[in-house]
């Protein structure tokens, strides 16, 4: 999955720059693009935020890799009741959901978080929580409002 994510964002990328698509296509990429970039913008802690241009690749891979996964999973669960773990109270999709999330579930020193704020990648939290804000099934499977934290009134779609 990683080495999928990390191409799907330069693949982008060099299709833009070698002008691979139509400019209808482009254009439309740079629309998402631009979405990602205000939105991880907004994203970060106190003195920390995180730069949406310079994560624009990796963000644009999460934001992809997450619903080619989830729909990857809907089709190898077609009866909603193969992924399904006795003694707990969670439909399929919030598990994938969590498991998705807990990818990213790890501490990390104050130095580290600084090369994350100031590097390609986004901070962990914000891989995790930039794709589920942008993504409909997940609202969907928590039944989140529209005004709640895990859902952005401005989705950025990056498929």
């Amino acid at each position: 999955k990683q080495w999928y994510q990390a191409e799907y964002g330069t693949t982008i990328q060099r299709g833009l720059q070698n002008e691979l698509w139509s400019s209808t296509d482009a254009e439309s990429v740079q629309m998402r693009q631009i979405c990602l970039i205000n939105q991880y913008n907004g994203f970060g802690h106190q003195d920390y935020k995180i730069n949406g241009t310079e994560t624009l690749n990796e963000n644009f891979a999460d934001n992809g890799g997450l619903p080619v996964a989830y729909r990857a999973y809907k089709s190898a669960d077609k009866d909603g009741k193969s992924f399904k773990i006795h003694g707990l109270d969670l439909t399929p999709d919030k598990l994938f959901f969590l498991s998705y999330a807990q990818i990213r579930c790890y501490k990390y020193s104050m130095e580290s978080l600084e090369y994350d704020y100031y590097g390609l990648y986004s901070p962990p939290e914000f891989r995790v929580t930039g794709p589920i804000k942008n993504n409909y099934h997940f609202s969907k499977a928590f039944s989140c409002s529209s005004n709640s934290k895990m859902t952005d009134s401005l989705r950025c779609r990056t498929l």
